[in-house]
């Protein structure tokens, strides 16, 4: 099924399905919104693991990097949003949940 996707989408000579065989597999849900300057993903995985992530472009001047950061600390204020810190993305949680000797070999 893969190889027939990818070939789809103009990927050619990737091997056969037979050779390969999914560890893990969700699916993705993401709705995008905007708050001010500050763009809120949110992403809600087919297993129960939902996540928001805010964003800023700049100019990459330090003072614009600057600027980013209050504009997102005030966004996730007014959002109610919590810092997660160093979870892992949707794949390490799931393979924390349901994979876990996979995890472990990570």
């Amino acid at each position: 099924a893969i190889a027939a996707e990818l070939a789809s989408l103009g990927v050619a000579g990737f091997p056969d399905d037979t050779t390969l065989k999914p560890f893990a597999a969700f699916g993705t849900r993401r709705d995008k919104y905007a708050l001010n300057e500050v763009s809120v993903d949110v992403d809600a995985a087919s297993y129960g693991h939902s996540i928001m992530e805010l964003e800023v472009m700049t100019d990459g001047t330090e003072g614009d990097i600057e600027r980013a950061r209050g504009l997102i600390a005030a966004a996730a204020v007014d959002l109610g949003c919590e810092k997660l810190g160093e979870t892992g993305g949707k794949l390490e949680t799931y393979l924390r949940r349901f994979c876990p000797r996979h995890a472990e070999a990570l």
